[in-house]
């Protein structure tokens, strides 16, 4: 099995987001992953589900600032987004514009740098 997966820019982000809610009822966000594709930069891979139709679709974006990496949140669209955009922003340092509560989940207040980078950045 192949997954497709559609490639959109973080300006579109949450225009496109909105249009699988609500056009495409993709009314489930399954996941939403933090990831560190190198010099093509840092992003998110976003998996949705429709529970009305069944059906699927897989979007990523990244940016390729890996100093002040920011993303649009999703939260107010998909809640469980929420905790997917904390872990994404203690992980690989992900910052989410109009999070609600932008702070790290698991890792302690006072830790030093993002573990899942590529770079290690301390």
């Amino acid at each position: 099995m192949t997954l497709d997966i559609k490639t959109i820019t973080p300006e579109e982000l949450h225009t496109e987001m909105l249009r699988q809610r609500n056009k495409l009822k993709m009314d489930f966000l399954v996941n939403l992953i933090g990831m560190d594709w190198g010099e093509e930069g840092l992003g998110v891979i976003y998996m949705f589900e429709s529970t009305a139709t069944g059906e699927t679709a897989t979007l990523k974006t990244a940016v390729t600032d890996r100093e002040n990496p920011y993303l649009d949140s999703v939260s107010d669209i998909w809640q469980i987004a929420n905790i997917y955009e904390r872990e994404a922003y203690d992980f690989f340092g992900i910052r989410f514009l109009n999070h609600p509560d932008m702070r790290r989940i698991f890792l302690r207040e006072d830790w030093t740098g993002y573990p899942m980078r590529k770079d290690n950045n301390p």
